[in-house]
């Protein structure tokens, strides 16, 4: 018995959302002109408590989760990439939903986090999701 390759191309015809199970808050992602960025969070803490006039440590006192995600999103220089390790482009009514829920206390800007290749860091379509979708 000899086994047999194809080289097959897929177009996905709805959004794709493949979960790792894991969620991201407001502290370790933020999203500025078209893209969500990854937070190293505590390259991006350091940054922010070397900033003149830095506001952080009272932020953090007010014990306000969205008083500090707003913070955040304020402080952050997508052009310092030693902040941030990845980035996405995201559309301009994700990023709308992002900026309106900062001032929205009833919302906790919650992200499911989508399943990544360990190197690249990059998200993925695992194997045997695409062999599933195959079979049925």
């Amino acid at each position: 018995m000899s086994i047999k390759n194809y080289q097959i191309r897929i177009k996905a015809l709805s959004p794709i959302h493949i979960g790792s199970g894991e969620t991201l808050d407001p502290m370790r992602y933020t999203v500025k002109n078209g893209r969500l960025y990854l937070l190293k969070e505590g390259q991006y803490i350091k940054k922010l408590l070397q900033m003149p006039n830095s506001q952080l440590e009272k932020v953090v006192e007010s014990g306000n989760v969205y008083t500090i995600a707003q913070y955040y999103y304020d402080c952050f220089d997508e052009t310092d990439k030693s902040v941030w390790y990845n980035s996405y482009e995201v559309s301009p009514g994700f990023q709308n939903t992002f900026i309106n829920n900062l001032k929205n206390p009833d919302s906790q800007n919650l992200l499911y986090e989508f399943y990544k290749s360990d190197l690249m860091q990059e998200p993925v379509i695992p194997g045997s999701t695409i062999k599933g979708a195959i079979r049925t």
